[in-house]
Order: C-alpha cells, then structure tokens, then sequence
C-alpha cells in the first residue's frame, strides 16, 4: 500500500500529465487557426487576381502560397484590387519578398 506521501506525488504527476496534454491541444488548435487563416488570406489573393486579369500562372500561385504572413498577404490584396496588369503586381510580390 503506497504511503501518503507516495499517493500525492502519483496524483501530482498525474495532474501535470493532464494539464501538459490541455496545453498541447490548445497550441495546436491556435496554430491550427493561424494556418487556416493564412491559407484563406493567400486564396484571397489568388482569387482577386483571377477576378481582375482572369487567369493566374502556376508559378505566380505558388509564390503567393509561400508567403505566410497574414499582413503581407493583407498588403498583397490591396495591391492586387490595385494594379493595372498581373506583372504590375509580381513586381510588388518580388518587391515583398525580397
């Protein structure tokens, strides 16, 4: 039979246990938040730039998805409601990234 002392430790390390795997789950579900917003903001991009030029290449769509910061995307929506052609708008992308 396991003393007093023994029975606290076990309820102590199990109680650690438990809060340990809470706060994994809550990190995960917030970063899970934060890429799901991303993904949206870049197909923001990606579909304001289909709406205005029509069609957007390949290589110009993977740019955009490499771009993980929600206020460049921000920054790179209102450049693309703006520009006047699809190549006005990879030279801010170019100019971003750099």
């Amino acid at each position: 039979m396991p003393t007093i002392a023994e029975t606290w430790v076990q309820r102590g390390i199990q109680q650690g246990i438990q809060q340990g795997i809470q706060q994994g789950i809550q990190q995960g579900i917030q970063q899970g938040i934060q890429q799901g917003m991303i993904i949206e903001a870049q197909e923001m991009v990606i579909e304001a730039l289909v709406e205005r030029f029509g069609m957007v290449t390949p290589v110009l769509v993977k740019k955009i998805k490499a771009v993980d910061s929600q206020e460049v995307l921000k920054g790179l929506l209102k450049k693309a409601i703006k520009v006047a052609d699809p190549r006005e708008f990879e030279k801010a992308l170019e100019d971003t990234l750099q």
